[in-house]
């Protein structure tokens, strides 16, 4: 196996331990809070020359939503505000249908060229591509002994 390779599989390895530890921060309580919270379910496909990321993040609009790359780690949020609502008759026993704020960070590859990401959004998915640096092979460097 290749460096690139295991340090992408290492990269793999990090990022689905950070995607598990995700989910302890919505524990049973979490509905109790005004706030509502999300983490937007992600599909990550990999090619030869790209990453493809795609986010469900329904309701929101392209304005709501905010792409940024800090630390080398994509940070991807979105807030929408709470729309008033008219009042209607019976009560609401359960309402599910709210997302209001969500955020997802992802660590980059180091072949990433984060100059050239690409972001659109379609019918409730954000849809990413990251562009893949070509990999150039390294020269051996002679080193003379004295």
């Amino acid at each position: 196996m290749t460096l690139p390779a295991l340090r992408r599989l290492e990269q793999e390895i990090l990022d689905t331990i950070n995607e598990a530890f995700e989910g302890l921060a919505r524990g049973p309580f979490a509905s109790l809070s005004r706030e509502v919270y999300a983490v937007p379910a992600v599909n990550i496909r990999v090619h030869d020359d790209r990453y493809e990321l795609e986010m469900a993040i329904p309701g929101f609009g392209k304005k709501d939503i905010h792409i940024g790359i800090k630390d080398n780690t994509l940070i991807v949020r979105g807030e929408r505000k709470e729309e008033e609502k008219k009042e209607e008759k019976g009560r609401l026993l359960r309402q599910e249908f709210q997302i209001l704020r969500f955020q997802r960070a992802f660590t980059l590859p180091e072949d990433v060229d984060p100059d050239q990401i690409e972001a659109r959004y379609e019918n409730g998915i954000l849809y990413l591509t990251l562009p893949r640096r070509r990999e150039e092979e390294e020269e051996e460097r002679v080193i003379q002994v004295k």
